[in-house]
């Protein structure tokens, strides 16, 4: 009677890691395609976040007649930052290349 011998074959071994080759070679552009999602949302929120502070800032300068260099009621890009939570994130952009701010129009614009 002979003993038998626990353990894997070599072909047993090289099926999981061509199975696992597999999963990973799935799994990772959608990883990547998760990341990048998540930069963007992540842009656009910083991005909303200036725009309600710039049409806060503005409701407060019409209130109390406070205009701009320019004469206008929108307030500066400094005003709006300093009005965000963290003012150095609103300048930490992730996924937008170029954002940029009128102050003339109160308007925010973002490229890709």
């Amino acid at each position: 009677m002979r003993k038998q011998e626990s353990g894997f074959t070599l072909i047993e071994l090289i099926v999981v890691i061509a199975l696992l080759g597999i999963l990973v070679a799935v799994a990772l552009p959608k990883y990547i395609d998760l990341t990048e999602k998540a930069k963007q949302a992540h842009d656009e929120g910083m991005l909303g976040g200036l725009r309600s502070a710039t049409a806060l800032l503005y409701s407060s300068n019409v209130l109390y007649t406070v205009t701009n260099s320019i004469g206008t009621y929108w307030p500066t890009y400094a005003q709006v930052t300093n009005q965000m939570t963290d003012p150095v994130a609103a300048t930490n952009w992730l996924y937008f290349t170029n954002v940029t701010y009128s102050p003339t129009n109160g308007t925010w614009t973002a490229l890709y």
